[in-house]
């Protein structure tokens, strides 16, 4: 006997079907909201200037750090909407690397001081 979704014998009910759409339809649902959402930001932003300066972060240590939190806010897709949007507009977005700036260990009257790992 072959064994279907886990179980012997088993198929899925209308209801586990209907379900599943449901959750589907949802999911769609978030993302196109949230891919609104993002191109707002990313209007707004450019109403201040059309060149972008950021640092280079790794989304993928977002996902490991924040979990799903990050799926919900999606600074990846921001960031790419920007990108098209500021290009589009005439300017771009300039990527920086955060270890030559190191902007989390420098004081506002410019001097630069290294933090202790407390973990």
């Amino acid at each position: 006997m072959e064994m279907k979704y886990g179980r012997v014998g088993g198929h899925k009910s209308n209801k586990y079907l209907q379900l599943q759409a449901q959750i589907a339809e949802l999911n769609r649902k978030m993302a196109s909201a949230r891919k609104a959402s993002e191109g707002k930001l990313a209007n707004n932003i450019l109403k201040h200037g059309r060149i972008i300066k950021t640092e280079k972060l790794s989304y993928r240590e977002f996902q490991k750090n924040f979990g799903k939190s990050t799926n919900k806010r999606a600074p990846g897709l921001l960031l790419e909407i920007l990108r098209l949007k500021a290009t589009n507009a005439g300017g771009g977005v300039i990527e920086f690397n955060t270890r030559t700036t190191a902007l989390s260990q420098s004081c506002q009257c410019g001097n630069r001081k290294k933090k202790s790992s407390k973990r």
